[in-house]
């Protein structure tokens, strides 16, 4: 228990974190969008995980485009590295889900900064079914939400469907 006490002392707070990101980020803007101009650009961050594995997102914002990320900062175990894992698996599903179904989208892993046992990954786009369903929640029975929360639940059954079948196609041969 003082061990966990210890380093919970030690880990930086969530604003400190965010000034780390934002710099690691400006460092490596080039190599994750290399057209963006990088003395026109802003990158701001705010944190919006929980407190075991903290996930920041990150606006990238230069001149028209605006780019979003998030770092999801993984706990430490002595028999696994989460952020590794994760990082992993992101690779292999952003390069193999299209070729299972092109219309799938995956997070782009950006990178990982092993030292801060955190990872780095684009953002899919704006559907997001929790965030759906707690702005509609009140007005399910419009007409207008209906068809938004049908095609949401889809696309989610869809990628479901999709990832089940890569998973057959890699490991159960």
């Amino acid at each position: 228990m003082n061990e966990t006490l210890e380093s919970e002392r030690l880990r930086p707070s969530s604003k400190e974190i965010i000034k780390i990101f934002c710099q690691r980020l400006r460092d490596n803007l080039k190599l994750y969008y290399p057209y963006l101009n990088e003395s026109e650009t802003d990158i701001s961050g705010k944190s919006i995980g929980g407190p075991y594995a903290k996930t920041f997102r990150y606006d990238i914002t230069s001149g028209t485009s605006k780019q979003t990320v998030f770092i999801k900062v993984c706990p430490i175990f002595e028999r696994l590295n989460p952020a590794k894992l994760e990082y992993e698996t992101l690779q292999l599903l952003y390069r193999k889900m299209p070729e299972v179904n092109a219309a799938c989208a995956v997070a782009r892993p950006l990178d990982i900064f092993q030292d801060l046992n955190a990872y780095v990954m684009e953002s899919v786009g704006n559907n997001n079914f929790k965030t759906y369903l707690l702005k509609n929640n009140s007005m399910i029975k419009n007409g207008k939400s209906l068809p938004k929360l049908l095609s949401i639940v889809s696309g989610c059954a869809i990628w479901l469907k999709t990832f089940h079948r890569l998973i057959r196609l890699l490991y159960c041969r």
